[in-house]
């Protein structure tokens, strides 16, 4: 950044934008990738497997309630309420310096109501995550092997 951007946008001040903002794209990689497990398991409803997938069914759906309500939450409710907050404090500066505390004071609250400043909240985060993301990654697996030998008997 150059001379004065860079005394608002310091490396601290990125660090913290790129933390925030790399733990919402990984929140909203882990929705779509539960909303194509979803998808999968609507294709299979032809194949009349409801009862042999249903917990399968019934744990996507789990999960991506949580998933889109843990996004919804971290755009809407904390992201877009604080930023509004600052934007309305902004209007009220009279130095530098009370822009510097505000920006700091932003970032803060962000990171803090995205739950990235608890280190339990967040390894109990991380693992539903990770849990959920195995989960869907094994269901596309377990589907993409089934087209493969489907296609592997059609050809015999």
């Amino acid at each position: 950044m150059r001379w004065p951007l860079n005394l608002i946008l310091s490396k601290k001040a990125l660090t913290k934008y790129q933390i925030i903002f790399r733990h919402l794209f990984n929140c909203k990689y882990i929705e779509r990738q539960l909303c194509q497990t979803w998808l999968i398991h609507q294709s299979t409803r032809e194949l009349k497997l409801q009862k042999s997938i249903n917990s399968s069914y019934l744990l996507t759906q789990k999960m991506l309630h949580f998933a889109k309500n843990l996004v919804y939450y971290l755009v809407y409710e904390v992201l877009e309420q604080k930023w509004l907050k600052f934007e309305q404090a902004m209007n009220n500066v009279a130095n530098f310096d009370e822009i510097l505390e505000l920006h700091r004071n932003f970032l803060d609250e962000c990171l803090r109501e995205s739950l990235l400043m608890d280190q339990n909240l967040l390894k109990i985060l991380s693992k539903i995550n990770r849990t959920c993301l195995i989960f869907s990654t094994s269901i596309q697996n377990l589907t993409e092997n089934m087209k493969v030998n489907r296609q592997v008997n059609v050809r015999i």
